[in-house]
C-alpha cells in the first residue's frame, strides 16, 4: 500500500486536491486542521466545508481532526475554542456539516509502525507519574491503540457535555496551563517527547524552513532532534517522529510506503 499523508490544510483545498492528483496513492490520510486561515472569508469557509463533506464520503480517505476543527464540531463548548474561531464560521460550517459528517473524523490512525495524529501523543498522557519522576514511559503498540480508542469515545462524551478531556488540552507552550498539550495541541518544537517503540507522524506545529524530527536511536537514552531527516531503522528500542506542518500551508506532504516515510515538497504544476 502507498499512503499519501497531507498535513494541515487551513482552507487550501485546491492545493490539497492538486497534491492528491499528482500522487498515485492507494489511501490518503489528512492530519486535520481543515479550517481557519489568516484572511479567510465566508466564501473560503463554506468552500472548505463543502469540500470536507464530499471528501468524507471517499472510501480511500481518512480524515483526522485538529484543534481548528474541534471548536466547530463542538461549537457550544467554549473550552475547546482557539485562535481563528468566529461565530459566523461556526454557523456556516454547521449548516453544511451535520453530526453524521463530524462523526467520520478520527483522533488518530495507525499505519504499520506509525501513529498519525494532529498534535502527537506525549508520554505524560500515557503515564504522568513516571514522566514527572524522569522515568522512561513505555507502552506496547497494541496497548496504546486500545488506550486511544477508549479515550476517543470518552473524549466525544465529555466534549458533548461541555466538559474537557486531555485530547484537547492546550499545553504550556501555547497557553498559561501547567500541562503539555494533548493529542490535538502538543507543540512539536517545545513540548513533544518521544516514546520508545512508538513512531509518530504529526502536523499542528508549522515551520517555514525545515522538516523536524525528534527521535530515540536504538540503545540511546537521550532524545535527539534533527532537521536533516532520520528514520534509519525502526525497532521496539527506537522512536522516530516527524512533523511536517508548514506556514504557508501545504508546503510539504508525505508518502508512506513499505513502512518508510518520504517527505515531498509541493511544486505547483
Amino acid at each position: 500500500m502507498k499512503y499519501l499523508i497531507i498535513p494541515d490544510i487551513h482552507t487550501h483545498v485546491d492545493r490539497a486536491e492538486e497534491i492528491i492528483d499528482s500522487v498515485n496513492a492507494d489511501m490518503v490520510i489528512f492530519l486535520g486542521d481543515y479550517f481557519d486561515d489568516f484572511g479567510d472569508d465566508p466564501e473560503s469557509i463554506c468552500n472548505t466545508a463543502d469540500w470536507l463533506k464530499w471528501s468524507l464520503t471517499q472510501s480511500n480517505r481518512v480524515h483526522l481532526i485538529g484543534n481548528h476543527d474541534i471548536h466547530y464540531y463542538f461549537k457550544d463548548n467554549k473550552g475547546v475554542r482557539c485562535s481563528g474561531y468566529e461565530q459566523y464560521k461556526a454557523v456556516a460550517i454547521n449548516d453544511i456539516l451535520k453530526p453524521e459528517d463530524w462523526k467520520k473524523l478520527k483522533f488518530f490512525h495507525v499505519i504499520d509502525d506509525w501513529f498519525l495524529s494532529h498534535g502527537g501523543i506525549h508520554p505524560y498522557w500515557v503515564n504522568p507519574t513516571k514522566f514527572i519522576n524522569d522515568e522512561e514511559v513505555l507502552i506496547e503498540k497494541d496497548a496504546l491503540i486500545q488506550k486511544l480508542e477508549n479515550d476517543s469515545v470518552e473524549c466525544l462524551k465529555e466534549l458533548s457535555k461541555g466538559r474537557g478531556h486531555w485530547f484537547e488540552v492546550a499545553g504550556w507552550a501555547r497557553s498559561n496551563g501547567p500541562f503539555v498539550g494533548g493529542i490535538l495541541w502538543c507543540d512539536f518544537n517545545h513540548e513533544f517527547h518521544p516514546i520508545r517503540g512508538i513512531n509518530q507522524i504529526i502536523g499542528h506545529t508549522p515551520s517555514r524552513t525545515e522538516i523536524r524530527w525528534k527521535f530515540f536511536r536504538e540503545g540511546s537514552k537521550i532524545p535527539e532532534t534533527s532537521v536533516h531527516g532520520a528514520e534509519p531503522y525502526l525497532s521496539k528500542e527506537s522512536s522516530y517522529n516527524v512533523c511536517f506542518d508548514s506556514s504557508p500551508a501545504l508546503r510539504w506532504y508525505g508518502i508512506l510506503e513499505e513502512n518508510k516515510i518520504k517527505i515531498c515538497e509541493y511544486a505547483k504544476s
